[in-house]
């Protein structure tokens, strides 16, 4: 039995200490020769050429690789565990969102608010499901705040730069890490670097995860929430002459998982749906994991592959880069909406057939010099094939549905047949930032971006023999849009010595409009547009042995591409909508100590506070009627519809606080062995799912892992023994009222709510082994 006093008087005594360590000390190049500092220098990429973290005025988190495999965390969704100011929801689409803003849907034609990148293309397909293991990753640049001048289209909150290890001349290498812990949770992977001659190298990865489930279905007997998930990437170098470097990837992933869809955590008492769970001891709360489903449920399965193409040519001290990307993804989606023994919508079905082209060519100056600068164009095509089929009984007997809905009618949906969707997106821009470096200690920055987006949406229904509509048959139509917008970047430097700087910046962020499938009609989704005050301070004191940078911000969008639960659909769901306005301020701070060279502490906290300025839209599920207009939920004048107006309410998925800490610690024991320590811990606020309905709150939270191990000095091989969420801290990533109990509940009986657990919900203990070998 794990002592959980003592847990958390260790953690209160760490806190007292003041901070510990954060991921971004793993990305660090630590300088291990007598005299050199203690915290090493970092260097990233947020300005499109490599700088010191230090010296680049954006708010940059930076988690390295090594500080991923000490954390246990194997997708990129965890990385909202390894840095404070990102936050992940698996069950609202992209699902990330920087500073409490992000993209909350799952329609195709979307743009996200947070850009994913990796090694230099966007991921820009609806639906992507992006890294779902970290494997051969050389680092994570976290870019907070707006980002549109230099990386795009949908960078409006903030973008997740992935950059995996490059081939390396002249070396033959190998290295590996394997995992296994608690549920089947398993992990292998490996690498492979094979010089080519002296001008060019091959590097070769693989990965292979599993984790058993976290649930049951107590009507088949099977687990739910298990996944698997197997990959290779191959990487080229190529390097001819010094002018010339081509690096080539390509990429292959399949995943296939068996996820918990509606899982009911409350239902009203005397409903049906509560009478047809009874029989199997379904205890209905917020820990409940278990479904009674008459629908065995094959999940998710899906493959994504890809080719990159990066070409640098060197004029003289110019550096002209051209990154070519071609990504596809196929998905296939099966689950029983209603999760009951019941038919009454046992059946969605969901295809998607996706696949982006995207072409950059960057002109990018000398590091030094009076005027520093990045010229480009861009390029992006995507196109997005879907069909969808939703339909049950609505629990009615099979022998009753034809006397009800017509003759020879097996099932009732909400169109009647198959839906095919269609979405494209088209982009093209010019871009350009430079940086006057006035004086030795002054520098003005200025920049800008011209965008032009195309989109559109198609809907065909195919009518499926004894399907018949629920409620309405939709004709087949097409939507375009297109939107043209100038986004701009200014700010003011100042180097006071070369370890402590200021800056100010101001940011007007673009992002291009959208479609909303709503059963068919497709609903235009004006273009969002931004701005951002920045102020920050980065310092690195005592001989670089303390790094503190913090940043304020205040950031206000008009049109904002806003999820809605629109109780006005049938069945009730979200969608997509435009918010008159919102906006997020807050500050962040980042903390790194180092005072020997074993040990290193650090913390990061960001507190965030978006709120919506104007928006009224429907009212959630069971919201009361109010009397007065304008106040709660009240009726529409103009339309008699139950809305509400959300100005001053949160942003769903948006707590206002949260805070990273954790601790490193690596020493020599015995010659030639070293063993390591390191502990951290994340803590997430309050947060709504749906505004503002309390009942789907969820409550703060906070996770701590460890991890230690014994290896050789020279970093040949480790074993170590590792645990995330060791206190067992129970938590869900969504709560939402049930779609489909109004078909079940009695006449004027509120409907209950269903949730979306989580696999780090839960203690998971195990053991690594990391390996290395190279010449």
């Amino acid at each position: 039995m794990i002592n959980r006093r003592g847990f958390r008087r260790t953690l209160m005594s760490a806190v007292a200490f003041g901070a510990l360590a954060h991921p971004a000390v793993a990305a660090a190049k630590d300088g291990a020769a007598a005299g050199a500092p203690l915290v090493g220098e970092i260097v990233v990429t947020a300005q499109r050429r490599t700088e010191r973290l230090q010296d680049v005025p954006v708010a940059v988190t930076v988690v390295g690789g090594e500080a991923i495999e000490r954390s246990g965390f194997r997708t990129l969704n965890d990385i909202q565990y390894l840095a404070a100011s990102v936050q992940y929801n698996p069950y609202n689409g992209a699902g990330f969102q920087v500073r409490g803003v992000g993209s909350q849907g799952f329609d195709y034609s979307l743009n996200q608010s947070v850009g994913i990148m990796i090694d230099g293309v966007v991921l820009g397909i609806p639906r992507d499901p992006g890294l779902n293991s970290l494997t051969d990753i050389e680092g994570i640049e976290i870019l907070r705040g707006p980002q549109g001048t230099l990386f795009g289209r949908n960078t409006s909150a903030g973008v997740i730069n992935i950059t995996t290890k490059r081939p390396e001349l002249n070396r033959w290498g190998a290295d590996g890490h394997a995992t296994y812990g608690t549920a089947d949770q398993s992990v292998v992977q490996a690498n492979v670097n094979i010089p080519l001659g002296d001008t060019a190298a091959l590097r070769l990865s693989g990965h292979n995860q599993h984790r058993d489930g976290y649930g049951r279905n107590l009507l088949t007997g099977e687990d739910l929430g298990r996944s698997t998930d197997r990959g290779v990437r191959g990487k080229l170098l190529w390097r001819p002459s010094d002018e010339l470097d081509v690096y080539v990837i390509g990429s292959y992933q399949k995943t296939r998982s068996n996820g918990l869809q509606t899982i009911r955590s409350a239902a009203p008492s005397g409903s049906i749906i509560a009478a047809d769970n009874a029989p199997y001891g379904i205890v209905f709360g917020p820990r409940n994991e278990d479904v009674a489903d008459n629908v065995p449920s094959p999940g998710d399965r899906y493959r994504v592959w890809g080719v990159t193409a990066t070409v640098d040519y060197h004029l003289g001290d110019h550096t002209l880069t051209s990154v070519t990307g071609y990504r596809r993804f196929v998905g296939r989606q099966v689950f029983s909406s209603d999760a009951t023994p019941t038919n009454y919508i046992d059946n969605n079905v969901a295809t998607n057939r996706s696949r982006q082209f995207t072409q950059e060519v960057r002109l990018t100056s000398p590091d030094s010099g009076l005027l520093t600068y990045v010229f480009g164009a861009y390029y992006f095509k995507a196109n997005t094939e879907a069909t969808q089929v939703q339909s049950g009984l609505l629990g009615f007997p099979p022998t009753l549905l034809p006397f009800i809905f017509g003759p020879g009618a097996t099932q009732v949906s909400s169109t009647g047949g198959r839906d095919y969707l269609g979405a494209r997106s088209e982009s093209a821009a010019v871009f350009g930032q430079a940086t006057l470096h006035a004086t030795d200690k002054l520098s003005l920055i200025f920049g800008g971006r011209y965008t032009h987006d195309k989109v559109s949406s198609s809907y065909l229904l195919e009518p499926i023999p004894g399907f018949v509509p629920l409620n309405r048959v939709i004709s087949p139509s097409f939507a375009e849009a297109s939107s043209s917008k100038v986004s701009y970047k200014a700010g003011i430097q100042y180097d006071f010595t070369r370890d402590v700087m200021a800056y100010f910046t101001y940011s007007a962020g673009y992002k291009g409009p959208a479609f909303a499938n709503l059963q068919g009609e497709a609903l235009l989704i004006r273009p969002e547009t931004s701005k951002d005050f920045e102020v920050g301070l980065k310092t690195a004191l005592f001989d670089r042995r303390v790094t503190l940078n913090i940043a304020g911000f205040h950031q206000k969008y008009d049109d904002f591409q806003a999820q809605v639960y629109d109780t006005r659909l049938t069945p009730p769901r979200f969608r997509l909508g435009n918010a008159g306005g919102l906006k997020t301020e807050g500050f962040e701070a980042e903390l790194t100590v180092r005072p020997t060279q074993s040990l290193s502490l650090s913390g990061a906290v960001t507190y965030a506070r978006a709120r919506f300025t104007d928006y009224v839209t429907a009212c959630y599920t069971g919201q009361p009627l109010s009397n007065t207009t304008g106040m709660g939920c009240y009726l529409d004048p103009a339309t008699g519809a139950r809305v509400q107006d959300l100005a001053g309410k949160p942003l769903a998925a948006a707590p206002d606080w949260s805070f990273n800490l954790g601790a490193n610690y690596r020493r020599p024991i015995f010659d030639g062995l070293v063993f390591d320590a390191s502990a951290n811990f994340a803590w997430k606020g309050d947060a709504y799912t749906i505004v503002p309905d309390p009942k789907t709150t969820i409550k703060a939270y906070g996770l701590l892992g460890l991890n230690v191990g014994l290896g050789s000095e020279d970093g040949q091989w480790r074993v170590g023994v590792f645990a995330r969420n060791l206190l067992d801290t129970h938590f869900v990533s969504v709560i939402f009222p049930n779609f489909f109990d109004p078909f079940a509940a009695p006449a004027g009986v509120a409907p209950g709510y269903s949730q979306g657990p989580t696999a780090e919900a839960r203690r998971t203990v195990g053991i690594s082994l990391d390996y290395r070998w190279g010449t």
